[in-house]
């Protein structure tokens, strides 16, 4: 690729909103360049392994340091976030002198606590402690830090401990194609109670759909970042330019989960009315069962019965499709209270004296989307009716749901 001239090279700005507030709260600094037929990304420069080192380094400080300028001279107090290669930033480390961004923040008044270090791993082969090392020197000008393209690469979980982030940036392109969709809205849940526990900030990252946007408010992230909300632009967008279209998609958000778990209330409400006309011979339980079993809906595929702390007492009784239950005996026994869904629906549910309808979850055992319905027999003891999250009732309340 032909070297661009410095004049040449611009940088873009894409807006990093918060949802809460509906505002512009910060800017990824993007590169561009400009040609006689339009403008395009500096990605396939930087990308491009026949330009030499020197003139990619260049054209990256070139970049930054025209964006502080602007920010500058625009007095806007939004967070910039700028991309470093860690490799390029070596040298500085090494020979102990001073970092090219700090020089700039200092020649344009911006104050560090403004600037969040957005740092790559693409590519980059530099060791844990001098990457530790390199947040270290720039969170001693007031900067902060994000750990960019979380996912992307192997070694990201390492990088969380090394690097200790501010934020981490999380791409929608981890999600790949749409048969990923599930498994991606899952890693982003995990995320998001991962980010609540440590403190972290979760950006989410190349939004381009609306069901992107919904997939990350289903997570809890606050910020979020792509063309579906702003695309990048040459100049600094007025800071709240995206809020009625995050309020839409608020409402949107909010009316599709009132109506999904208004849906599942429906359900465990028809679910109670069930088992309390069928469960009355709780104290002997064989004979609870058998009436259980005899009552049960399409949906139903395991049930069993367990103590408060975990143990089961029943064999599983396993539907075979064809309305016969078939016991399996090597069950009994067994202790669930490390099951993320046991100890808080057995509580719940001994303390509302109704069952109580879990999330849907995979089941380790047959990979199988499950929803668990939690009952309180009496005398320490709970029924479990784990119900198809595919079931017709189920698949409903999904399409109720634009999250």
């Amino acid at each position: 690729m032909r070297l661009p001239d410095d004049d040449a090279i611009v940088p873009f700005f894409q807006p990093i909103i918060a949802v809460d507030t509906r505002k512009i709260v910060g800017y990824e600094v993007l590169g561009r360049v400009r040609t006689p037929s339009g403008v395009y990304s500096l990605g396939p420069f930087f990308h491009d392994p026949a330009v030499p080192k020197g003139a990619k380094v260049k054209a990256d400080r070139l970049i930054r340091q025209k964006a502080l300028a602007l920010v500058a001279a625009a007095g806007i107090g939004a967070k910039v976030f700028l991309n470093i290669q860690p490799q390029w930033a070596y040298p500085f480390l090494r020979h102990d002198r001073r970092l090219p961004t700090v020089d700039y923040l200092q020649t344009y008044g911006i104050p560090g606590h403004q600037i969040v270090i957005e740092i790559s791993e693409a590519g980059a082969s530099v060791a844990p402690k001098d990457l530790a090392e390199l947040a270290g020197r720039y969170r001693e000008a007031g900067c902060q830090v994000a750990l960019d393209d979380f996912g992307l690469e192997f070694n990201n979980l390492e990088r969380i401990f090394v690097l200790k982030p501010d934020f981490l940036k999380i791409s929608t392109a981890l999600s790949g194609d749409t048969s990923n969709k599930t498994l991606f809205c899952s890693l982003l849940r995990v995320l998001g109670l991962f980010a609540q526990e440590t403190g972290l900030d979760l950006v989410l990252e190349g939004v381009e759909t609306e069901a992107q946007f919904l997939a990350g408010l289903g997570a809890g992230v606050r910020y979020f970042q792509g063309h579906f909300l702003a695309s990048p632009q040459p100049e600094l967008l007025p800071e709240d330019s995206p809020a009625d279209l995050i309020a839409r998609e608020l409402d949107h958000y909010v009316s599709g989960k009132v109506k999904r778990w208004t849906g599942e209330l429906e359900i465990a409400a028809q679910m109670n009315a069930l088992l309390n006309e069928v469960s009355g011979v709780a104290d002997r339980l064989d004979e609870c069962l058998c009436r259980l079993l005899r009552a049960a809906l399409p949906s139903w595929v395991r049930v069993y019965v367990c103590d408060g702390y975990g143990y089961q007492l029943t064999p599983n009784y396993v539907s075979n499709g064809t309305g016969n239950w078939l016991p399996q005996y090597e069950y009994v026994g067994r202790n669930w209270c490390w099951r993320p869904y046991f100890l808080p629906y057995v509580v719940e549910a001994a303390r509302k004296r109704q069952g109580v309808l879990s999330a849907a979850y995979l089941d380790l055992e047959s990979c199988r989307p499950i929803r668990t319905f939690v009952y309180p027999l009496g005398a320490d003891r709970f029924l479990f009716i784990d119900l198809d999250a595919d079931s017709e009732g189920f698949a409903k309340i999904e399409e109720r749901d634009p999250g």
